[in-house]
Formats: structure tokens, sequence, C-alpha cells
């Protein structure tokens, strides 16, 4: 027998705080999320018309400081570079967006019952709270529910995801037309 579908059901609302700054976040943060991407094939693109024959792995074990790093944001490879730091930074960034959401939760009887390591423990839980929260807003139901929020600009966000989404396999292929052209 099937339980009922309003227990199972997952309220949105319960990863966006009120007001516009979080679901304008949210699906800002989508956006970054989706743009790794399209900046790694445009980069790519880039350095191809420029001549650069590096190689993708010999760029990245060329990243051994962040004073390199920092120097191939300069080069012909420079969206090669901020792609990798777009993809490697939008987790951090997500992260400490839903900690807020973890300011609701209260904590739990165990955790009150161990004296000096409750802090400790109460920080572990909002992490894990934090990691649970982010991960929910990254669904398309949190994404609808934030747009739907916001109204008119809401729905420039969600169009601007989906340009990005298909300018990903353009990019791919003026990626390979620019590689059998040059090279």
């Amino acid at each position: 027998m099937r339980a009922a579908t309003s227990v199972h059901r997952l309220d949105p609302g319960l990863a966006l705080r009120d007001g516009t700054f979080d679901p304008t976040a949210v699906l800002v943060m989508r956006l970054v999320r989706k743009s790794w991407l399209p900046l790694l094939w445009a980069g790519l693109i880039v350095s191809l018309l420029l001549g650069v024959r590096q190689t993708i792995e010999e760029e990245i074990e060329g990243y051994t400081s962040v004073g390199s790093f920092l120097s191939a944001l300069l080069s012909p490879l420079a969206g090669v570079a901020a792609s990798f730091a777009v993809r490697l930074t939008y987790p951090l960034v997500a992260l400490v967006l839903a900690y807020p959401l973890t300011r609701w939760s209260r904590p739990s009887d165990y955790a009150a019952r161990l004296g000096v390591v409750r802090h400790f423990t109460m920080w572990r839980d909002r992490l894990h709270l934090a990691r649970g929260y982010a991960a929910l807003r990254w669904s398309r139901l949190v994404r609808d529910t934030a747009a739907a929020r916001l109204g008119t600009r809401g729905r420039r966000f969600v169009v601007a995801e989906v340009v990005l989404t298909w300018s990903n396999p353009v990019l791919i292929v003026a990626w390979l037309v620019v590689g059998v052209v040059v090279a």
C-alpha cells in the first residue's frame, strides 16, 4: 500500500530564505556552475586562434603555485584558467551561501549532552546540513521556485541558463572547426 504523497513531498521553500537575495544567489550560482564548460571551450578556441600549442595537461601541470595560476590568467589560455577557477570555487561559494539555512535547525539533544565537544559537533552537523542544502539548491524544483519568486528577472535567469546549456555543443563544434582550419 502506498503512503500519502503529501508526506514525501519536498518543500523547495526550505532551501530558500525569504527575500530576493537568496533566490537571486541560487540562480546566479546555477549560471556560474553552467558557465565553466563554455568558458573552457571558448578558452581553447582563443588559444587555437592565437597559436598556443600547449596542451591542457601541460597547462595544469604548470600550475605549481598561485603565482603561476595568476600569470596564466594573463596568457592566451586565460579562458581555460578561468574555467578551472570557476569549477574549483563555485562549490565552496554554494556551501557558504547555503550555510545560513542551517541556523534554522535545532541542535540535537545528543549534541547538548556532549559538553565540551558540543561546539565541534554543532559545527560539524551544520557543515553536513549546508552540504545537503547546497545539493538541494541545485535541483530544478528549487530553481523553478527561485525563478517564480523573482518574476521576470527570474525568467531571464532561466533563459540565460538555457543559452549556456546550448552554447556548450555549439562551442565544441566551433572548437573542432577552428582546430581543423588552424591545423
